[in-house]
């Protein structure tokens, strides 16, 4: 006997651009959730969170496509939105903390709570983003330049040293990239 799709669902989190955390019900397949409430406000690059025993598996939605209201009656299936999904790879960011940012800013500290603070350096920033351009001109291969962006990613995170040692190895592996990395190596190093 056929079951409806809110039958199967269960409790997710659904993620806006903006942070905004909204508790939706949706049956996560590996590549498509369905989602029988039309009314939520599922949007390309929102992040859906599922919680599975002690992990947590975040999918950002890559497409959308809403119930067909001209079906309504005709169809045997409920009102549903259906959604594109591929594993969302945050490799070095395991929290929930949402920060948005706006006006001036210059190099300094952010508190995200009284036990917790992040280094923001826009120097680094920018670095990392003449350092990655560097490698995209010289046609470095798509695991050099994602390496690069993983390190930017977790620049004053305890998991920084680990994704600069894996820079550094994909690097050794594609020596011809090093004439467009060694301006930076003594910057990289000096972030550890």
């Amino acid at each position: 006997m056929f079951e409806s799709i809110r039958d199967l669902s269960e409790a997710v989190t659904l993620i806006k651009g903006n942070g905004q955390r909204l508790e939706i019900f949706a049956e996560i397949q590996s590549k498509t959730a369905y989602i029988p409430d039309i009314d939520t406000p599922v949007e390309i690059d929102d992040i859906i969170e599922r919680p599975r025993g002690t992990v947590i598996d975040r999918f950002i939605v890559t497409e959308v496509l809403p119930w067909n209201s001209k079906l309504d009656g005709d169809s045997m299936f409920e009102p549903h939105i259906q959604v594109k999904i591929k594993p969302y790879r945050n490799s070095c960011h395991n929290d929930d903390t949402a920060i948005n940012i706006s006006g001036s800013i210059k190099a300094g500290n952010v508190i995200i709570n009284s036990g917790n603070s992040a280094r923001i350096s826009l120097s680094d920033n920018n670095k990392f983003e003449d350092l990655i351009k560097s490698l995209k001109e010289s046609s470095a291969d798509v695991e050099i330049i994602r390496s690069a962006e993983d390190m930017r990613d977790c620049v004053g995170e305890t998991s920084f040293k680990a994704k600069y040692e894996a820079f550094i190895s994909s690097l050794a592996n594609h020596v011809t990239i090093l004439q467009a990395v060694i301006p930076y190596l003594p910057w990289l190093n000096g972030l550890q």
